[in-house]
């Protein structure tokens, strides 16, 4: 079909199917029947306008969901149609909303620290069954992540084309994880510069000393250690003229964590511990584990065993208290391999065991790992036998 009939089409169809039309090129994936219905806040008359729009083949339901497809030909002239429109910045920011929210509940699935809150909506697909839930929870949040992303970073630049520089960052956190579990890390880079950019423009320096922090993050899971420590020496300087000293430790234990990873370990315990003094004296008890766990990475990594299982039960105090069972989990599974090091493998599959059951569920790779590796105990075991 030619543009040309497209636009005979489109003189044929209703108002509201002139609307639903034109607002479906808003979105660069194909759009959910709700983000239409927010977009164009037509009501009950959308069932009927949608219905127009697929039988003039305006728009294409896509099997199987409640999407509708623009089809690439038909774009150029959905995007015409919308230009039309005196309210086309009020429908676009209606349709960010949406857009926002949805990808937002689609992050907190793939989180365990905030799973539960997409539970709820998935319960009736698995009962009251955790671990089930928890990772048909990851798997459908990674999948509608799969089917949102584009468009929400569209929207993302649009919102700081606008000067909506709130929206900006809310963007950000709801698609940094998913692009980092995908190794997207040139999108990730896209999104957090872009925040950082409308944090500036803003004035907000709050919001600046995280977006930094955030992205010094992503070039040291790169391995771009000396870049990352640039971007934290920037983050922690503000951090510093906004009297922020939780986020001041934060940051330490970041730079720290850097130092760490290009095996500069005096340099890194330096750092750790002046994150540890400001963590105590603010009361942080989970920063407090959090560092305690990485001096204990050090100390292992320097064959100082002794002081690393020390301070590993510093911190499996302290995740227990908090009720952190993913810290927890990662805290049992490196005592595990101190004892397996030793050659005490009942004390590493106790502990191995005890992290399995603080982690089973969550949805964190962790779990699988300490399964291979009881597995590996078992079948070391059936040798001997």
């Amino acid at each position: 079909m030619t543009a040309a009939e497209f636009r005979d089409r489109l003189r044929a169809a209703t108002e509201d199917q002139r609307f639903v039309f034109a607002c479906a090129s808003i979105f660069v994936q194909p759009p959910r029947r709700n983000a239409l219905q927010v977009a164009t806040g037509l009501g009950d008359r959308l069932t009927a306008a949608l219905a127009g729009c697929v039988r003039l083949s305006l728009l294409e339901p896509v099997e199987g969901t409640d999407r509708f497809e623009l089809l690439p030909r038909a774009r150029a002239v959905a995007e015409d149609a919308l230009r039309e429109r005196s309210d086309v910045e009020q429908v676009t920011e209606r349709a960010a909303e949406e857009c926002l929210g949805f990808v937002d509940l689609a992050d907190d699935l793939t989180r365990p620290d905030r799973v539960a809150r997409g539970m709820a909506a998935l319960r009736g697909l698995a009962g009251d069954d955790t671990a089930t839930l928890a990772h048909l929870a990851l798997a459908q949040g990674r999948a509608r992540l799969d089917l949102e992303w584009r468009s929400a970073l569209r929207f993302a630049n649009w919102a700081y084309e606008t000067g909506r520089w709130g929206m900006v960052p809310r963007f950000s956190q709801c698609l940094a994880l998913y692009f980092e579990l995908r190794g997207m890390y040139a999108e990730r880079l896209a999104i957090g510069q872009l925040a950082l950019q409308a944090a500036r423009e803003s004035g907000n320096r709050t919001q600046e000393g995280i977006e930094l922090n955030n992205m010094a993050n992503v070039y040291g899971t790169q391995g771009h250690h000396e870049q990352a420590l640039q971007l934290y020496e920037q983050s922690l300087a503000i951090k510093r003229d906004l009297a922020d000293r939780q986020g001041e430790g934060q940051t330490l234990n970041n730079m720290a964590a850097a130092y760490r990873q290009q095996g500069r370990h005096d340099e890194a315990m330096e750092l750790y511990e002046r994150a540890l003094r400001t963590c105590r004296e603010l009361g942080d008890r989970h920063g407090e584990g959090q560092i305690l766990h990485n001096m204990a990475i050090v100390h292992h990594a320097r064959g100082r065993d002794s002081q690393a299982l020390e301070l590993f039960r510093q911190d499996l105090a302290i995740c227990r208290q908090l009720g952190d069972r993913h810290g927890e989990g990662q805290t049992l599974r490196n005592m595990g391999i101190l004892a397996e090091k030793t050659g005490d493998l009942a004390t590493a599959r106790k502990r191995w065991e005890e992290a399995l059951a603080a982690l089973e569920g969550l949805g964190v790779p962790e779990e699988a790992q300490v399964r291979e590796w009881l597995a590996r105990l078992d079948e070391a075991e059936g040798g001997e036998g």
